[in-house]
């Protein structure tokens, strides 16, 4: 499910090519009949849902001096709102065979202060501990939830913001590596790796 509807049927497109079974949807995740559509369109072509992976993101950075109102709806449409909307319409399907596991994509900017963040970090610190009452929650019904915090990964948005600011991906890259243990940015797939995990038995 995506807001960029062709990105989803191309990922879908792929996902078979590859052997697998995939469905493809375009979903504004800020609205609440489109967070309940996901559900329904995957219950419908495959009769259950075991993993539910959390994953959209606005990426408005901006400090509390500097935001508008309609700044902080936008952000918090999507990642508070929507992660909570789309899990709410899930859930029931989970509770039903009584297992499931649930993963949040939250962010290093959810645990460490940075600077004209605010809005983007305040959301992502809501998703953890989000997670966290969900947990509580839902482990009578043995639903598993867990959110996964990267640090700066080389994406799409990454690129918008490279091409933004005018720099190659090598010198945005060399710029943000610093900021990390390692040195470096992160792939996706890594990303994609620990999620994997988490979600699986």
């Amino acid at each position: 499910a995506d807001l960029n509807e062709p990105a989803a049927f191309d990922t879908a497109h792929m996902i078979r090519e590859m052997g697998a079974q995939a469905i493809a949807i375009r979903a504004d995740i800020s609205q609440e009949a489109d967070a309940k559509a996901i559900s329904e369109a995957a219950a419908s072509a495959f009769g259950v849902i075991d993993i539910l992976i959390n994953n959209a993101a606005e990426f408005t950075a901006k400090s509390v001096e500097n935001a508008t109102l309609e700044d902080w709806r936008r952000v918090y449409g999507v990642n508070v709102f929507g992660t909570a909307m789309v899990s709410k319409f899930a859930i029931p399907y989970m509770k039903a065979q009584k297992r499931g596991s649930i993963v949040h994509v939250g962010s290093v900017s959810g645990v460490l202060a940075q600077k004209d963040f605010a809005t983007y970090s305040s959301t992502k610190a809501a998703i953890i501990i989000m997670s966290k009452c969900m947990a509580l929650d839902l482990a009578p019904y043995n639903i598993r939830v867990n959110t996964v915090c990267p640090g700066t990964i080389v994406t799409s948005a990454s690129e918008r913001e490279w091409s933004r600011v005018g720099l190659t991906k090598e010198a945005w890259c060399a710029k943000e590596a610093p900021r990390h243990i390692l040195n470096r940015t992160g792939e996706a797939r890594e990303v994609a790796n620990v999620i994997l995990f988490v979600a699986s038995d």
